[in-house]
């Protein structure tokens, strides 16, 4: 028998992801099985954000904000697969 009582034991299971990483202009995330990928992901995104001369800040929920002027804001963040926000 068995057992995947410890976290490093679970295998990821296709098409279903405990991270993910969404912004407000889309409905849909991007998934991923890990923490570790899911930030660097963030930390991906932020940086190309700043290369493309954007001001990028973090909000105290732990949600990011790109101000793209002169067309507004984005923000995105990582949720967990309980919809909670997860800080970089």
């Amino acid at each position: 028998m068995v057992s995947l009582s410890k976290a490093e034991d679970a295998v990821p299971i296709e098409g279903i992801h405990a991270y993910y990483l969404r912004t407000s202009n889309t409905t849909d995330g991007t998934g991923y099985h890990t923490i570790d990928d899911a930030r660097t992901a963030l930390r991906t995104l932020v940086r190309l954000e700043r290369d493309r001369g954007h001001a990028v800040e973090e909000q105290p929920d732990g949600r990011w904000v790109s101000h793209q002027q002169p067309t507004g804001s984005i923000s995105f963040w990582l949720e967990d697969d309980g919809e909670n926000t997860v800080r970089l």
